[in-house]
């Protein structure tokens, strides 16, 4: 009797431990299914410069009208991305991101000591267009938010960006996902401009990222005649009251012997074309208090490597200062002076520059060896000040070239020259 008692113990231990094996795998099931799943992050190693050219190469172009603007519901869903990022919950990232089809990437930098960043982008092929984003998890030497909103239409941007956040050790870089004109031309104001566009992405990450300051980088034409007169570097919040960081970015330049300008009550009609009023960013930021910098640069400014680097200190110098610097006009020159230009021999392109002590008209011309003039510029009613202007030297053969400098303004007039080196 005893013996079959102890083996219905046996028996029924063995049932009940079978049961509670079969609850256990269904309660894991179930749990599977409810409970949010991990999914890391795609580490890569590599440059991030080449990784940045390589995303501006895949972006639709003008006319293939492939940005898709997101609906409402779609920004409050990506929105939540930032919400992760906030909190530092980086597992939770990549399976929200799936369904938009973009990746989260932690990237690491191998040129700045392998620097970690972090990276949403879309992958390849680019259907929706929403942009990239990156950032920092640790502290930056500057709190600041690079901005590339038309990375191929203001050629060169997203170099001048990535070299700045790299350089300078910024906080964050955002960039725009097609083309200015991907869904259509200037005069349609189509939603690929993300300049133009307040429901975006690109939108939602400048206002979640608003704790820096943000420097967004545009690029105009300045062998176009509508920019005559207008300096290498125009500097705006979108309002005719910017801020006093704007004017200690504009004096930075003008040490450097840049030609730089505000966009402001007393040089919105001189500026007017390049005053950023109709920038969305720009519009939120002055009405909500935050710094926000619209840099418009010259072409050979952001094509030169050597001026690339120049850009990138003057930001470095500036947010490194105090933003409440108050504005202060730039020394003038005590005279007319022509300076020898730099590089010097050069084998592409120079700088020329020059002083003036007083407005007037100012015509610069170079001649080769044989008194044949190759280039002339003229410039009426030049504003006293330090100028530079960039020479490229295309089509002409290597040797020595003559370059003058005549100014008049009705009572004087002062004719200098210089020699300088073309090598290729």
């Amino acid at each position: 009797m005893y013996f079959q008692s102890s083996l219905f113990n046996v028996q029924m231990k063995q049932f009940v431990g079978s049961v509670c094996f079969i609850f256990c795998m269904i309660a894991g099931c179930f749990g599977f299914l409810f409970t949010p799943q991990v999914m890391a992050q795609t580490t890569i190693k590599g440059d991030l410069h080449n990784f940045i050219n390589q995303i501006v190469d895949d972006m639709p172009r003008s006319g293939s009208n492939a940005y898709v603007q997101p609906s409402a519901t779609e920004i409050n869903q990506f929105e939540q991305v930032f919400d992760f990022i906030a909190n530092e919950e980086y597992n939770r990232i990549q399976l929200l991101l799936n369904q938009f089809d973009y990746q989260f990437i932690r990237f690491i930098h191998e040129s700045t000591q392998n620097d970690t960043l972090y990276v949403i982008r879309e992958r390849t092929p680019i259907t929706r267009g929403w942009g990239t984003y990156l950032w920092r998890s640790e502290s930056a030497d500057r709190n600041v938010h690079i901005q590339v909103p038309h990375p191929i239409f203001d050629n060169n941007t997203p170099v001048v960006g990535i070299r700045g956040f790299l350089a300078n050790n910024m906080q964050y870089f955002s960039m725009a996902g097609t083309h200015r004109y991907a869904n259509g031309d200037a005069d349609s104001n189509p939603p690929s401009d993300m300049a133009r566009n307040s429901n975006s992405i690109f939108q939602m990450a400048h206002r979640r990222w608003s704790d820096a300051q943000a420097l967004q980088l545009h690029g105009f034409n300045d062998s176009n005649p509508v920019y005559d007169n207008y300096p290498e570097i125009i500097l705006s919040n979108g309002t005719v009251n910017p801020q006093p960081i704007l004017y200690t970015m504009r004096d930075r330049f003008l040490e450097r012997m840049y030609t730089a300008g505000v966009y402001d009550a007393q040089t919105r009609s001189q500026l007017s074309l390049l005053g950023a009023t109709q920038n969305p960013q720009g519009q939120w930021s002055a009405s909500n208090d935050h710094v926000f910098i619209h840099v418009e640069l010259a072409r050979y400014l952001r094509t030169v490597n050597y001026q690339i680097g120049q850009i990138n200190q003057v930001f470095a110098e500036t947010f490194a200062e105090s933003v409440s610097v108050e504005p202060t006009e730039p020394t003038l020159p005590e005279e007319v002076a022509l300076h020898q230009n730099y590089p010097n021999p050069f084998n592409s392109g120079t700088i020329i520059s020059y002083s003036i002590d007083r407005p007037g008209d100012v015509t610069v011309e170079i001649f080769d060896m044989l008194g044949r003039r190759v280039y002339r510029r003229l410039q009426i009613y030049s504003e006293a000040g330090e100028k530079k202007m960039h020479f490229s030297a295309n089509g002409l053969a290597s040797g020595v070239y003559v370059y003058t400098l005549q100014f008049n303004n009705g009572y004087s007039s002062v004719w200098l020259q210089r020699n300088m080196m073309l090598i290729k």
